[in-house]
């Protein structure tokens, strides 16, 4: 579930950059498909195996999937023909990476992996939000070109997490050039990020929620590049989309 409360805090930070209106039907679609996904992705395999020993984990892992698959299905309908195709986008993208072994995007390929994940979060959180290809204007794709930096930033300390237990057929970007080479290449991501949506027209809130989450991103990062601790990648590494939208709603009701 934290990872569909991430997608859902940057896609409403997002919005607030852009000032443009999120409907709640499409955070909650969106907090329901990262959901339905991510279950499918981890838990599958083991479901079908067996692995789980616990019964009460097993019933509400079951429960909470259908329920994300039926929210899902109801808003799926709503949305309009361009998000539509937005959407196909995403879904191909996300099926070669968890089902096509030898697909361009998959898991197995290490180098372009980190790549489908960051796209993916930049359609839903950035252009499907969009009912038409009218809205999709300059600092929307400017937005999209920056959030793909942000998550590409984000990614790298879960690839230095995992680099001793990744076999993959092509070797991630960590496994290539080693932590103080990717550490440094976080922050270039992060510095491409922060100077993209700088460029966008903004107003005195923004500015500063903006400058304090590419600080606390730059700490965090460093932290998680330097120092083995699992959790602190999986809990705070993945909370930066919170953090960031919670010092969004701190500055604004402050200057409010």
């Amino acid at each position: 579930m934290h990872v569909a409360l991430a997608v859902v805090a940057l896609a409403s930070s997002n919005a607030l950059y852009l000032n443009k209106p999120l409907s709640i039907s499409y955070l909650v679609w969106l907090f329901s498909a990262t959901l339905l996904y991510y279950n499918a992705l981890k838990y599958v395999q083991p479901l079908r195996t067996k692995q789980m020993r616990s019964k009460r984990f097993r019933t509400a892992l079951v429960l909470i999937t259908l329920v994300a698959a039926l929210l899902c299905l109801c808003l799926f309908w709503t949305f309009s023909a361009t998000q539509y195709a937005l959407l196909g986008i995403a879904l191909v993208l996300g099926a070669s990476y968890a089902l096509s072994p030898n697909a361009l995007f998959s898991r197995e390929n290490g180098l372009l992996k980190t790549l489908a994940v960051a796209l993916v979060w930049a359609i839903v959180t950035v252009l499907m939000p969009n009912n038409s290809w009218s809205d999709l204007g300059t600092t929307t794709w400017l937005q999209f070109v920056a959030t793909i930096f942000w998550v590409l930033a984000l990614m790298l300390p879960f690839e230095l997490k995992d680099a001793a237990l990744d076999r993959l057929t092509y070797k991630t970007v960590v496994q290539q050039i080693g932590p103080n080479k990717s550490h440094y290449l976080a922050q270039l991501f992060l510095a491409l990020w922060l100077i993209s949506m700088l460029a966008l027209p903004l107003r005195l809130e923004q500015y500063l929620a903006l400058i304090s989450t590419y600080l606390i991103s730059l700490a965090f990062i460093r932290r998680a590049m330097f120092k083995e601790q699992d959790f602190f990648v999986v809990f705070w590494v993945e909370a930066l989309p919170v953090l960031g939208l919670a010092a969004y709603a701190g500055f604004y009701l402050w200057l409010k």
